[in-house]
């Protein structure tokens, strides 16, 4: 399966789970929030989704490369990223 087919399932698990989920659809919102604030106020839900698909498939990489350094413990994004998914 190549990385388009899994970030696209991803993606439509994570939408999923925000449309069904009135926690996860709350965090989401925050999380959102945290974005405009943090990085560009112009990032929508869609972007936004597919930043954390993205992220999924990353994160086992960075933690490969970066072992010691422990990249999303160490990166605020990553970070929140990670806390994000923990809810859906």
């Amino acid at each position: 399966m190549g990385n388009k087919v899994l970030a696209q399932k991803f993606i439509e698990r994570i939408a999923l789970l925000i449309k069904e989920n009135e926690n996860a659809r709350n965090y989401f919102k925050e999380f959102i929030n945290g974005l405009h604030k943090n990085i560009n106020d112009s990032i929508d839900e869609g972007q936004t989704i597919e930043m954390l698909a993205q992220h999924m498939i990353t994160r086992p990489v960075f933690d490969a490369l970066f072992k010691e350094y422990e990249f999303v413990n160490n990166n605020a994004v990553s970070r929140s990223m990670q806390d994000m998914l923990r809810t859906v």
